[in-house]
């Protein structure tokens, strides 16, 4: 996307709307009285984010859409200010385009929730239609328009956003939870089994981080089976390889002792062993 110029300006209240480039769906309204006094003691500390767009451009009562400060602009109107601080783009934006720019502004300053950042960044991938370009193409952290895509997953199946929040409560890593979801699917993939992903999530909620990804390896191989089953594989697939390090080291301490004896080195010992055993045609 082309960089655009924002200029610096003093705008007339009257002549700003709030249309398609909001962001936000919680109300803009809440504790505006504290807003309102702040900004009559200390004045505005940051301009509010103006440009023009398709249905600006035809009004004739308002010149310019709301990028970012929605509640700034409302504050100001109702303390009775004609004019206020704001960085203007003069260009006509897209909805898309406008979006970008509240999005980003409001991720520098947290000022969104999770559910509206989810929901914005839906509308950039279906756009796009590729997490990466997305990304891209908006500024937008990768890990963050997945995130989203896969809130979208938990909205479309039956029980999903309830079996993470449900997850989310016993402290289970987002990722993990969301991987709980994916595994605890019905066949028909359009609803979750609540009983099992439950079950599942109590325990991971006890075992280690190391324990809980051999866990979830264990429930993609066997999707069908049941937490008990996938507990009993990641235990049996622990003890083994805890089996297979005891006995490498039991080999090393074998070998070092060995060529403790013959006064050489373990390496040495390998390489005459080897060598032996050539001239006897025994690995022939």
């Amino acid at each position: 996307m082309t960089k655009k110029k924002f200029e610096y300006k003093e705008i007339n209240v009257e002549k700003i709307t709030t249309g398609v480039f909001q962001v936000r769906d919680k109300n803009p309204s809440k504790n505006l009285d504290a807003l309102a006094k702040g900004i009559k003691t200390m004045g505005l500390l940051q301009p509010i984010g103006l440009a023009k767009s398709k249905e600006t451009e035809k009004s004739d009562k308002y010149d310019y859409e709301i990028l970012w400060g929605q509640r700034r602009h409302l504050a100001f109107k109702r303390l009775g200010m004609t004019t206020i601080p704001a960085l203007v783009m003069e260009d006509v934006l897209s909805k898309s385009q406008g979006k970008k720019y509240a999005l980003q502004e409001n991720l520098i300053r947290e000022d969104m929730s999770r559910s509206d950042i989810w929901n914005t960044i839906r509308e950039f991938y279906i756009e796009f239609d590729d997490p990466e370009k997305c990304a891209d193409e908006f500024g937008i952290p990768l890990p963050l328009v997945k995130d989203a895509l896969k809130a979208n997953l938990l909205e479309r199946i039956e029980g999903g956003k309830e079996l993470f929040e449900f997850a989310q409560s016993l402290d289970i890593p987002k990722q993990t939870a969301f991987k709980v979801v994916d595994i605890s699917k019905n066949r028909d993939n359009v609803s979750v089994d609540s009983k099992k992903g439950q079950e599942f999530c109590k325990i991971l909620s006890t075992e280690s981080t190391v324990m809980r990804n051999k866990l979830i390896s264990a429930a993609k191989k066997t999707p069908q089976g049941d937490p008990q089953g996938w507990l009993a594989q990641a235990k049996a697939e622990k003890n083994y390889k805890k089996r297979t390090v005891e006995l490498e080291e039991s080999f090393d301490d074998a070998l070092k002792l060995l060529a403790g004896k013959l006064d050489s080195s373990p390496e040495d010992v390998i390489l005459e062993t080897l060598l032996e055993l050539l001239e006897s045609e025994e690995l022939i």
